[in-house]
């Protein structure tokens, strides 16, 4: 028997890699979306034609595919804050005064 954390294979495939299957998978789909670029810009521009707010949620549905995750930051332990002091606008009422 193996013990908790050991490998029963240590020379077997990396934590945290894509099996073969999946690496396979997603490199079939890139190709299928970037050889039809001009078919999935005339598609989405029918769609927005007839419904902007459809065109918009297409896109937004399909991001994930093209865009990084996002993740979550470490930050090193002398990281110091940023304050930002963002100019109010000229009609806005004064958040320091109360009434």
């Amino acid at each position: 028997m193996f013990k908790a954390g050991e490998s029963g294979n240590p020379n077997g495939r990396p934590k945290g890699r894509e099996n073969k299957v999946t690496t396979e998978i997603r490199q079939a789909y890139a190709d299928l979306i970037h050889g039809n670029l001009d078919n999935i810009t005339m598609w989405l521009q029918e769609v927005a034609d007839r419904d902007p707010q459809k065109a918009i949620e297409c896109l937004i549905k399909l991001s994930p595919f093209v865009l990084p995750k996002k993740t979550e930051l470490h930050t090193p332990e002398d990281w110091k804050p940023i304050n930002l002091v963002l100019p109010q606008k000229p009609d806005a009422p004064d958040s320091t005064t109360q009434g």
